[in-house]
């Protein structure tokens, strides 16, 4: 088998062949890195509408809870304010009882002394 011999005609044109190779390579690489570029821009793009879309989610829900957090304030307010009431109406009728005691062991002692003094007992 005969070797053909290199010539600077097939030099060339394996140069040039080499050449178109490395070009193409680096197109390659050029669009390797524009599309990742934008693959990275358009994550980026997500991120930060997420990250926005997670704040405002956040602060309605700490506005929520304020809200609900003044509701239940209201609430145990309320609910003071009628504990309050009960124990003066408590209050009062403990000193309700207490006086109708008073007047009922009175009218029994002054009753029994009527009847001491009347000799009904014997």
């Amino acid at each position: 088998m005969a070797r053909d011999a290199w010539t600077d005609e097939r030099i060339d044109d394996l140069a040039a062949k080499q050449d178109k190779g490395f070009a193409d390579v680096k197109d390659d690489i050029r669009d390797l890195r524009s599309h990742t570029e934008r693959g990275f821009a358009d994550s980026k793009s997500e991120i930060r509408e997420l990250r926005s879309h997670t704040e405002r989610g956040f602060a309605d829900s700490k506005s929520e809870i304020r809200d609900l957090r003044s509701h239940v304030d209201r609430g145990f307010a309320r609910v003071d304010a009628d504990v309050r009431e009960l124990r003066a109406d408590m209050n009062g009728l403990q000193r309700n009882m207490t006086t109708w005691f008073i007047a009922l062991t009175s009218s029994i002692v002054v009753l029994a002394a009527a009847v001491v003094g009347a000799g009904v007992v014997a």
